[in-house]
């Protein structure tokens, strides 16, 4: 059984719940959404950072990764965390083949900063040599299998270049 994203106003609510301390939030941050605790400065207060993550991502990439981090918990409060699928979900505005050629049609470069921001371990991608097609069937294999599904994926490639999808 797939989960229902929470809604913004209750993921502000779960947050605050569930990462007690800032550094509580600042680990889920680094363990969830590394690129946006590397866009936060060191002064910016608890609020601030939890305001950035939802104007940033999709509820539903927020609700995944709460979904991951805090399972028992979740399903103690009525979301059902433990039933949500190994599997992913492909983005509703953007096909698996979209964004294949998009990835594909990046420069190395800008594709292994996608890897980085999917928080994709670089040691699951094929090796030197390999050409980004094959990089990016990989990459879209390995995303669609994880909670939440390509929707991570399309998040990193938005970071990335803003205009390609």
């Amino acid at each position: 059984m797939s989960h229902t994203p929470i809604p913004r106003k209750k993921l502000r609510e779960l947050i605050n719940e569930l990462c007690r301390t800032d550094s509580d939030l600042n680990a889920f941050l680094v363990d969830h959404f590394l690129h946006v605790k590397l866009q936060l400065d060191i002064g910016t207060v608890r609020a601030q950072k939890i305001s950035f993550l939802l104007e940033c991502e999709t509820e539903d990439a927020v609700s995944a990764a709460l979904f991951v981090a805090f399972p028992a918990q979740l399903n103690s409060r009525g979301f059902g965390a433990t039933d949500a699928p190994a599997g992913g979900v492909e983005p509703a505005d953007v096909s698996s083949a979209r964004i294949h050629a998009v990835l594909s049609s990046m420069l190395e470069a800008q594709l292994m900063l996608v890897v980085m921001f999917a928080e994709v371990n670089r040691a699951h991608l094929p090796g030197d040599g390999s050409s980004r097609s094959t990089i990016a069937s990989t990459l879209i294999q390995l995303c669609n299998q994880r909670v939440g599904g390509l929707n991570k994926l399309v998040s990193a490639i938005r970071q990335v270049e803003p205009g390609l999808i």
